[in-house]
């Protein structure tokens, strides 16, 4: 029914919006992080892992057969957690020459970035573990 639908929509939503923040995130890593081999390097890596695992989910059902399709909001949520990671670890790199200048804004950024993963990561958690308990019990 048009309830199936509506599920349908945000899903799809939620998961443009979080390729977005990949198409984004990714080349903007090039462009402040592309001046060392390291930057580059990470870069590459995440923009390679997001391609394949995008491909391994939206061709899932031609590799392994047709009962199993792949969902592409998961896809889509380690595709965006990946371009993060990378620009925290970029950021975090100790080399000044591998980095641009970070501003107090950008320190605070980086802070309010992390706790927002951290707080919407363990709460996901919280809720798969209640699931769990009550598949347990019931």
């Amino acid at each position: 029914g048009g309830e199936d639908n509506t599920w349908l929509v945000a899903v799809l939503g939620c998961a443009a919006a979080l390729y977005l923040v990949s198409l984004v995130g990714i080349p903007l890593l090039f462009t402040f992080y592309g001046d060392c081999g390291l930057g580059v390097g990470f870069s590459s890596i995440t923009l390679v892992g997001v391609i394949a695992l995008t491909g391994l989910t939206l061709f899932r059902d031609k590799i392994v057969g047709e009962e199993h399709e792949g969902a592409i909001l998961p896809a889509a949520v380690v595709s965006a957690y990946a371009t993060y990671l990378c620009w925290s670890a970029l950021e975090s790199n100790p080399d000044s020459e591998c980095k641009p200048e970070m501003s107090d804004a950008s320190a605070n950024a980086q802070l309010t970035i992390g706790i927002i993963v951290a707080v919407v990561s363990l709460c996901y958690t919280s809720l798969s573990v209640t699931d769990g308990i009550q598949s347990l019990v019931s």
